[in-house]
């Protein structure tokens, strides 16, 4: 499957590569051994064109912070206009058990930090 349709606009599948990628990026330097961030749910939303080449801005913030799973939020602009948005619910498990854990001390501080208080 091609990453453009005819016109030559990126797939909007495409923002959820783009988001995870900068949560990974966000999570560089984490020791994760003891535990997984599997996504649960995601969704994807296009608002306007993006192609190959354009340059875009990715705006990472967490939504919501539960006991064992947390909600991401990634706006993507271009020229800084919003053109698309990605919401990422990742569950914490256990790497050794694979069971709902709680978020651990670590984490749910860097989490913190980029926590969007708005309602």
């Amino acid at each position: 499957m091609s990453e453009t349709d005819a016109t030559g606009s990126l797939y909007f599948t495409n923002f959820l590569k783009f988001a995870v990628e900068a949560f990974e990026e966000f999570l560089e330097g984490v020791n994760s051994k003891d535990y997984l961030l599997p996504i649960v749910s995601a969704k994807s939303s296009y608002i306007a064109p993006l192609y190959r080449n354009d340059e875009i801005l990715l705006k990472l913030s967490v939504t919501k912070i539960g006991n064992s799973s947390f909600e991401l939020s990634t706006r993507i602009e271009k020229r800084g206009v919003q053109v698309g948005f990605v919401e990422i619910i990742h569950v914490v498990t256990s790497e050794a058990t694979k069971q709902k854990i709680s978020i651990p001390n670590l984490l749910k501080e860097l989490l913190v930090s980029i926590k969007n208080d708005i309602t």
